[in-house]
């Protein structure tokens, strides 16, 4: 495998009619994003991914509508977007990668609020 799909922010409050901060039209492109996926599900390609993940208390929502709250759905990643074998990395410093890492089809990266300096 040397092909690498990266997949940003697939998430429903990003995708879905209703979503907190909807893409308009962003749902007719979940066909082709559920091809793509496929060939990650057949292991010919693997799949990176960001995702939002914030804090209820996130200071970006004094900018942006509160949108991708950890645990909510709108967070979740829609339903043609994930492979099989997911590893979730969130984001903090502690995290240790498992030994079987080519095992994974898919590496999610949860990615939030970055303080500024």
């Amino acid at each position: 495998m040397g092909l690498v799909l990266w997949e940003v922010d697939a998430q429903a409050d990003f995708m879905l009619p209703g979503g907190k901060l909807y893409v308009p039209g962003a749902e007719k492109i979940m066909a082709n994003l559920n091809r793509l996926v496929e060939q990650v599900r057949q292991s010919r390609v693997l799949l990176i991914s960001s995702a939002d993940a914030h804090q209820p208390d996130d200071p970006e929502f004094r900018e942006w509508p509160v949108h991708c709250v950890k645990g909510t759905a709108g967070a979740e990643l829609v339903p043609e977007a994930p492979a099989a074998r997911q590893l979730v990395i969130p984001n903090r410093e502690n995290f240790v990668f498992p030994d079987d890492l080519p095992s994974y089809q898919q590496v999610l990266l949860k990615k939030k609020h970055a303080r500024r300096l």
